[in-house]
């Protein structure tokens, strides 16, 4: 079964959520697997120049030094 959440379930401190979204793979600064919302925002905090993360269905943290841009992601 697929899990949809609400924007609500997803929040994390001084973050804009954007649900369904993607940043180009050049920035990244790290990635984590098997991982909870709550812990990629936990990293992306606690990361030096870590601006922004993704977070997919995969349960994959890609933390992102660079917000700009963007594309909407197909799931």
């Amino acid at each position: 079964h697929r899990f949809i959440h609400s924007l609500a379930f997803y929040t994390c401190p001084s973050f804009t959520v954007r649900l369904n979204w993607d940043f180009s793979a050049s920035n990244d600064l790290g990635i984590f697997r098997n991982e909870t919302f709550a812990n990629c925002c936990t990293y992306c905090l606690a990361t030096t120049g870590c601006i922004a993360f993704i977070f997919n269905q995969n349960n994959s943290c890609i933390l992102k030094r660079v917000a700009t841009g963007g594309y909407a992601a197909s799931i």
